[in-house]
């Protein structure tokens, strides 16, 4: 007689199995994703990557993709890369991405 899978069960051993991995220190590496964020500033529009700030840009079309060329190159070598738009309210807004999300997420390539 065949016998019926529980969900339950198989749960508690994955839980089970990935706790044994992360305190037996085989814990997963995340890679640090790249930003490329795109703001407005005083004369323009700039894109702020690792502290610096390039442009200004005219308008916000093109510093968005001036980033995304950058970031499509970074990826190209290995990189996870990420490029966000900086709102008036200061909001952000991810706008493109290369790379698999650390969420699981499959992102545009």
């Amino acid at each position: 007689m065949p016998q019926l899978r529980d969900p339950v069960s198989a749960t508690r051993t994955n839980l089970l199995a990935n706790m044994m991995a992360l305190f037996g220190g085989k814990q997963a590496r995340r890679r640090k994703r790249s930003r490329y964020v795109v703001r407005e500033g005083d004369g323009g529009w700039f894109i702020e990557f690792s502290g610096d700030s390039f442009g200004p840009y005219k308008d916000a079309f093109e510093a968005m993709m001036q980033a995304i060329d950058a970031a499509q190159k970074l990826g190209e070598r290995g990189s996870l890369t990420q490029v966000q738009l900086l709102g008036a309210r200061g909001k952000v807004r991810q706008v493109w991405n290369y790379g698999t999300d650390p969420a699981g997420l499959v992102a545009v390539r």
